[in-house]
């Protein structure tokens, strides 16, 4: 079965999508997308790759080509032919995960509440300009009872700065993964890579001038250019 949509068609998948073509829609899937004849005109983010025609398609009326639209893929697209003759733009992008805003947006809330609760806390604790470890001293002179609402604070404080700095190290980690992603990322043309598509892996962008043939495009080891393998 094939997807014939209007535009605002849409398909979103916790794991692979397959089928037999689509045209005019907006497909998101968190594995692969697998389409046995074309895609036309769509709109596609795949959480690995995007093939077409399917690896297991052994008809030759099977085009296996991209046209138009946008296909953003986290690992590589396959495809016999992208781009045409009559398709005024079509755009490919690999080595990107398309969820990375949004998770790093939310890493970004989660620091933003820490400092929030951080700066309250200090304020509650008047803590200002002083010292930790002076101003625990100064408590330690206090009565026991007066003691508990400052220590339950700085307990607080220490589980909120160590939760803050925990979200940080998940960022890092978040955009090592982003700079392997487009190391890894590839987009392979077993036929006709057509003029005027534009090619985006990581960061690097380009716009082919030529038609091209069998070809298999990755990000150059100083991953600011885009380099072209014949094959």
């Amino acid at each position: 079965q094939g997807v014939l949509g209007r535009g605002d068609t849409k398909l979103f998948a916790r794991g692979s999508v397959f089928a037999q073509y689509l045209q005019n829609s907006i497909v998101e899937a968190k594995s692969d997308i697998v389409i046995k004849d074309y895609i036309m005109g769509s709109y596609l983010k795949s959480g690995r790759s995007v093939l077409t025609p399917d690896l297991s398609t052994k008809s030759i009326k099977a085009k296996g080509s991209i046209m138009g639209g946008e296909i953003i893929a986290k690992r590589s697209v396959i495809a016999n032919s992208i781009g045409s003759e009559y398709t005024q733009s079509t755009r490919v992008v690999v080595g990107i995960d398309y969820e990375y805003d949004r998770i790093f947006a939310g890493y970004q809330k989660s620091i933003d509440y820490c400092d929030t609760q951080i700066s309250k806390i200090r304020r509650m604790l008047k803590l200002g300009f002083q010292d930790i470890d002076t101003l625990m001293g100064r408590i330690k002179k206090l009565p026991k009872e007066k003691q508990k609402p400052f220590l339950k604070g700085f307990k607080r404080l220490n589980e909120v700065e160590t939760l803050k700095q925990r979200i940080l190290n998940k960022r890092s980690e978040l955009g090592k993964e982003s700079d392997n992603l487009s190391t890894n990322a590839s987009i392979t043309v077993n036929k006709e890579l057509f003029s005027r598509v534009l090619i985006q892996i990581g960061e690097v962008k380009y716009r082919t001038e030529t038609d091209v043939s069998k070809v298999k495009l990755r990000l150059g080891k100083n991953k600011k250019e885009i380099l072209f393998e014949s094959f």
